[in-house]
């Protein structure tokens, strides 16, 4: 053979090896289900039909008429199997009579091909030239059978394709068609019409081309995991050197070269053997990984189900509570009016719970943050000043209970009409009036200003103030200063936290600043009037 010819060879022999590779690996795996079987089957006879071109063009046998036949007789195979891998992966049924008739019929051509002449008459050799086939009468037969069942397999793939709703498992099985369609026409093209017709030159490409199906069709299965990525591609690429380093012992020229290469082959044996276990051992702590981490979104989502079931079963009877309280001290006015004491321990009863609510509203809207699900209902020509206004209102009691005084000021401006999540805002400024009479020292300023495209909300007490170092740390979930922790223990540490995300989602702003301990705090809220 000429030197075109060796390296056609040894192109066979490389891609003989990976699909032999693959067919083990795939078909050893545990997590292969039985479609992936089948692969592993179709890529074994990919890898017999390979090794039949290569010992027929190098004769291997001393009976080339034989060794062709056999080259033939393996590629009937091809389009049985792989008809039969697309009907399981397809999830379609083939029936029974069907199944007969197509075992049949390879059976019957695999008799012709393999123990007449009707298939393949004669073999002739030709220097430099590739070997010259002369076909039998019924190759038509063989040739109809190769593009009939080819054919049928490509039909089901079109069918299920279309009948696949659009997503990514559509476009995956996309890649195992094309992967198809151009192998097959290339084998059907240099191996079967082209010697049909006399030309002989190229007909050892389906060989090679067939490692685009091989390609295509293992891609869109590992896309979802069926079989083991890592593990495959790393013992292909040592299956690979191994056979190479083990050739070149064969090839040693001398007992020095043979020891040496019989010494580099234990050792990489050795060290394949171990990376083989690493990457095994990586991948289960990978899946681990991704098992731990499906239980933990169960969990989570358990969790936020548990969240929102127990504060609906909260809120109800903390409406009534408040309700009730309320009632009560409306009524026990002027002619009713309970003594001192009562009413004291009415009014904590009344603070006790509105605590319990806001607390509620604070958990489930951190819950609701930390699961990428909060957000703002915007409604147009809200009110501020009304607003602030009837928060103090509803306040009264929380205000008496703690003998305070808000003062309300309008510093500049008169039109306070902003577009704002009206719940949302409602409660960021409640949790900063809050924290004003929770901290403050008697007195409370409420200051708004118009400042034409923007808003300003200024809320200053005369309380504990805070520290420089806790400035930024306010607004951190769950953080509560020392001297916090010490004035109001009861408080969550969320209130801030989710003000602050609140405001930021209405692209506004709020900051604190203070002078430092015991002289006061001062919040301020900056909201756009206009939400783009």
């Amino acid at each position: 053979m000429g030197i075109q010819l060796d390296i056609i060879n040894s192109v066979n022999l490389f891609l003989a090896v990976i699909n032999l590779s693959l067919s083990y690996f795939i078909f050893f795996n545990k997590n292969v289900p039985k479609y992936g079987k089948l692969f592993s089957l179709f890529i074994f006879f990919v890898f017999l039909w390979t090794i039949a071109i290569i010992g027929y063009r190098l004769n291997i046998l001393g009976d080339l008429n034989l060794i062709t036949k056999i080259l033939y007789l393996i590629a009937i195979f091809l389009p049985y199997i792989f008809y039969l891998f697309v009907n399981k992966f397809s999830n379609q049924n083939l029936e029974l009579k069907n199944k007969i008739l197509l075992i049949f019929i390879t059976v019957i051509l695999v008799l012709l091909t393999l123990f007449s002449d009707l298939i393949i008459k004669d073999v002739y050799t030709r220097p430099l030239l590739e070997n010259r086939i002369i076909f039998g009468r019924f190759f038509i037969l063989y040739v109809s059978y190769q593009i009939v069942i080819f054919s049928m397999a490509f039909y089901n793939m079109l069918v299920y394709y279309k009948s696949l709703k659009e997503g990514l498992y559509k476009k995956q099985y996309l890649f195992i068609i094309i992967g198809s369609i151009i192998s097959s026409n290339i084998a059907l093209t240099t191996n079967l019409i082209m010697p049909w017709l006399g030309i002989f030159a190229l007909n050892w490409l389906g060989q090679s081309g067939v490692i685009l199906l091989v390609i295509f069709t293992l891609y869109a299965i590992l896309k979802y995991h069926l079989f083991e990525i890592k593990i495959i591609i790393s013992q292909i690429l040592i299956t690979i050197l191994t056979i190479s380093l083990f050739i070149y012992i064969l090839l040693s020229k001398d007992y020095l070269e043979f020891l040496v290469s019989l010494i580099l082959f234990i050792l990489f044996i050795m060290v394949a053997f171990r990376l083989s276990k690493v990457i095994k051992e990586s991948i289960k702590r990978s899946k681990d990984l991704e098992r731990t981490t499906r239980i933990l979104s169960k969990n989570i989502e358990s969790k936020d189900i548990f969240l929102r079931m127990t504060s609906h079963q909260l809120r109800t009877p903390i409406t009534s509570l408040n309700g009730l309280i309320i009632m009560t001290l409306e009524n026990w006015k002027e002619k009713n009016k309970m003594n001192d004491v009562a009413r004291k321990d009415i009014l904590l009863v009344y603070l006790n719970i509105q605590r319990l609510a806001e607390i509620v509203n604070d958990i489930l809207a951190v819950n609701a943050i930390n699961a990428g699900r909060f957000g703002i209902s915007i409604r147009e020509k809200v009110d501020l000043e009304d607003e602030l206004k009837f928060m103090i209102e509803e306040k009264a009691y929380f205000i008496e209970y703690y003998n305070m005084k808000i003062y309300l000021n309008i510093k500049k401006g008169k039109d306070f009409y902003a577009m704002v999540d009206l719940m949302r805002i409602k409660n960021v400024f409640t949790n900063i009036l809050n924290n004003a009479i929770f901290y403050g020292k008697g007195k409370v300023w409420i200051n708004l200003y118009d400042l034409g495209e923007t808003i300003k909300i200024e809320f200053i007490d005369n309380g504990i103030g805070i520290e420089a170092k806790d400035l930024e740390r306010i607004w951190h979930k769950s953080y509560r200063s020392k001297r916090a922790l010490y004035v109001n223990p009861n408080g969550s540490g969320l209130g801030l936290f989710t003000s602050k995300v609140v405001v930021n989602l209405h692209q506004g702003s709020i900051i604190a600043e203070s002078k430092g301990e015991d002289k006061g705090a001062k919040f301020t809220i900056i909201l756009p009037k206009t939400q783009k």
